[in-house]
């Protein structure tokens, strides 16, 4: 086998079996060579990475009395393929029918084992995290899974294990239900505060119509008397969370989410404090902008009904915020509605782009419109993996006997081109995709506007453990690509900062303000 990175599923990533006859055998190790390895407690492994195969890719020696799918055997008749002979493995102590599922203790062991085995092999950068040893963490999380009384309580003990590669893609993905529901608004953390930044309305997630007194519709103001209680508002302060303090809370969760940089834990924790069963009440203790305090009991409903109820309250994602300037959301629009906007606004003044979030409908060559020149994407290094890896490869960024692909991509100039100023606005919640393309939009000499990314680029890899379960990670490291004065700074791990550095602040949320926003619009306008 051959790996550029982990390739399940459709991916950047690609494992493929690779043949050669016999007549040229120097390029690949003989079957005859074998790798030990030692597995504990007086047992070793020997595996061989090179096998004899026939004309029909069967390995040898053939087994006559099964077939495989690849096989093309005629029955005897001789009229079409005989029918494949399944064999059924014993699953000792297990009744008939038993299917893997996390609330069995030997599926869950299996699923760390195959955890632990996949990132050890394809996992690019154990120096990020904060793992004293993986194989420590193999033994701990064995521990844990062996007591874990569910699938949910097994889901949060992977979570713990991944946590310390800090890898802002590495999570665990459920098969089954996860906290369906949600709190009918959304906060970040501003000034080191949770800060309530919208709020939907309650007859939208409750599916009732909103309409004014002449029957028209009635428009969010950013306010809403929830589950019967006082109003909620934008600004507003979150002190505490079913009585527990809301930093407690982000730092509790913070042990279960895997990041390089506490900017982007904190906002996946309080993304996850959304979230819960549908119907269940969450208690919170706000701090108003004139100093009073409220105590407001919310119920988590259907996530769907949540997100479309917040999405009605947002302007629009394209829109003019100045004379002859745009503002261009590219996390909620997809390329044909940039492509259209560009085709009708080609004299505009100038642009900012929205980067705070991910742009996952939006293909890097949209950016060409606004290039004279080819410019160059960040540098990815994947490892190509032949065999198991020494031990002596963990903890090792760039081990000088592991082969590395590193490939870079250019962006070549589109049309119509749009000679105007532009700007990008980005934040924590940039990540992945988004940072990218604020890497190449540095490259295009653009201001970035806001506060650090997530530091999290580079393609997600994935893979499906027992029991219904996928992890996710980032299978390759990324650096900005030489520079003229010869460096070539790493961007994994770190991200990106803004050149025009603006934070919101809770006087502004307040207030119904867009600080970066405004800040960019200056840029661009010239003002």
């Amino acid at each position: 086998y051959r790996d550029i990175g982990f390739g399940e599923g459709d991916t950047v990533y690609r494992s493929w079996r690779s043949g050669v006859d016999g007549a040229d055998l120097s390029r690949y190790p003989r079957p005859e060579r074998v790798i030990r390895i030692d597995l504990g407690a007086g047992l070793s492994a020997v595996v061989p990475t090179t096998v004899y195969a026939d004309d029909r890719h069967r390995t040898l020696p053939i087994r006559e009395t099964a077939t495989t799918g690849d096989d093309d055997v005629s029955d005897s008749t001789g009229e079409g393929p005989a029918p494949l002979m399944k064999t059924t493995i014993p699953i000792d102590g297990k009744p008939e029918g038993f299917r893997m599922s996390g609330n069995d203790r030997t599926t869950r062991l299996a699923a760390v084992v195959l955890c632990w085995a996949v990132l050890r092999e394809f996992y690019p950068d154990f120096d990020l995290g904060s793992c004293r040893s993986w194989d420590d963490s193999l033994r701990e999380t064995l521990r844990e899974a062996a007591l874990d009384p569910d699938r949910e309580a097994f889901l949060w003990t992977i979570r713990r294990m991944l946590a310390c590669l800090g890898d802002g893609h590495a999570d665990v993905h459920p098969f089954f239900p996860e906290a369906p529901g949600r709190l009918p608004l959304s906060w970040r953390w501003i000034e080191n505060r949770l800060v309530i930044t919208e709020v939907a309305d309650p007859d939208a997630v409750t599916g009732r119509s909103s309409v004014d007194a002449d029957g028209s519709p009635g428009i969010a103001d950013g306010s809403s008397p929830l589950a019967g209680g006082p109003a909620l508002a934008r600004g507003d302060v979150v002190e505490s969370i079913d009585g527990i303090p809301a930093r407690a809370r982000i730092d509790s969760l913070g042990a279960f989410i895997s990041s390089p940089t506490d900017r982007w834990r904190i906002h996946r924790a309080t993304e996850r404090l959304l979230t819960g069963p549908i119907g269940v009440m969450r208690r919170l203790r706000v701090v108003r902008g004139t100093g009073e305090r409220l105590d407001v009991a919310l119920p988590l409903s259907p996530t769907a009904r949540v997100e479309n109820a917040l999405a009605s309250t947002r302007r629009e994602p394209i829109r003019m915020v100045g004379d002859g300037i745009f503002y261009v959301d590219l996390t909620r629009l997809n390329d044909e509605q940039v492509e259209r906007f560009v085709m009708e606004n080609t004299a505009a003044h100038g642009i900012v782009f929205d980067l705070r979030g991910g742009p996952d409908r939006i293909r890097p060559m949209t950016l060409g419109h606004w290039i004279d020149r080819p410019v160059h994407s960040p540098e990815w290094r994947v490892p190509l993996v032949h065999e198991p890896a020494p031990a002596s490869w963990i903890h090792d960024l760039d081990p000088r006997d592991r082969e590395i692909k590193s490939t870079r991509w250019a962006l070549d100039p589109e049309t119509p081109q749009l000679d105007c100023p532009i700007a990008f606005l980005m934040d924590e919640r940039s990540i992945s995709r988004a940072e990218t393309y604020l890497a190449i939009a540095g490259t295009m000499g653009a201001p970035l506007v806001g506060s650090p990314s997530a530091g999290t680029l580079g393609n997600a890899n994935r893979a499906t453990l027992p029991g219904g379960f996928r992890i996710t990670w980032t299978g390759r490291y990324v650096f900005a690509g030489e520079r003229d004065d010869g460096t070539n700074p790493r961007l994994s791990g770190t991200g990106l900062r803004p050149t025009v550095p603006v934070t919101a602040t809770i006087a502004g949320i307040r207030a119904g303000r867009d600080e970066p926003l405004e800040r960019a619009v200056a840029l661009v306008s010239g003002s």
